[in-house]
């Protein structure tokens, strides 16, 4: 059903009359015709783009829930796309029917670049060290503390009853940068509270432990001395663990 609109004398239309769609944007309004019904395609290629899209949608809902990375992406757009498909539509070249390569954009640009030292990862944790100085994140007007924003691809569940790819995002606690000394973040995949690491929570943990494979996408946001976001750095990728 149309609803007329009145910021103007005569009003604007919005919505559907019989096969007539009105649809209003800040400077107009564009009238098409409503689409037909239509059997989605059973051939491999069709299903692939199906899951492909599926998978790009649920990756960019993940990275939308890291709220500074979404207030750097509302920053890019324009008028007619949301931060959400600006998302999408950057991430989508990194997205396959069943995989996700190393072209994860967690954020839209790139303030500074992290060189592990270390970089690890297996089904019980997953483990970052780095020297601060490298990143040039040290002296008088440098931000004060970094956090790791994490995504975590999950496929292949052991239950076939579950569903075929999950996504799980972690923040971690704000670490002080002190010159001089190197900074490790450690994410262990397991609630365990004994563990020098960070824990996922038990419902992520338990997530995490469904599925026989899993790849890590992280970043890392630099913060200044009132813990808030001032810049981040590159995505870094490990695959299919």
């Amino acid at each position: 059903m149309a609803l007329l609109i009145v910021p103007s004398p005569l009003g604007r239309i919005s919505g559907r009359i019989g096969d007539v769609v009105f649809r209003n944007y800040p400077d107009k309004t564009v009238v098409g015709i409503r689409p037909q019904s239509f059997t989605p395609g059973t051939d491999i290629a069709s299903v692939h783009r199906r899951l492909r899209f599926k998978l790009t949608a649920m990756l960019s809902k993940c990275i939308k829930n890291f709220q500074p990375a979404y207030d750097l992406w509302s920053q890019h757009t324009n008028r007619k796309m949301s931060a959400y498909n600006l998302i999408f539509k950057n991430n989508y070249k990194a997205v396959f029917y069943d995989y996700i390569s190393d072209y994860v954009q967690i954020f839209p640009k790139i303030d500074f670049l992290i060189k592990p030292e270390s970089l690890s990862i297996n089904k019980e944790s997953f483990r970052i060290n780095f020297i601060p100085e490298d990143s040039h994140l040290t002296g008088v007007n440098s931000p004060k503390y970094l956090q790791m924003a994490a995504i975590i691809f999950c496929k292949e569940p052991i239950d076939q009853s579950d569903s075929k790819f999950n996504f799980i995002n972690y923040l971690s606690a704000p670490v002080e940068i002190v010159e001089g000394q190197n900074l490790s973040f450690n994410l262990s995949f397991s609630e365990n509270q004994e563990s020098p690491a960070e824990s996922m929570n038990q419902q992520d943990s338990a997530a995490f432990s469904r599925y026989n494979y899993h790849s890590v996408f992280v970043s890392f946001l630099a913060l200044n001395s009132e813990k808030t976001f001032v810049q981040n750095s590159q995505t870094i990728s490990l695959l299919n663990t």
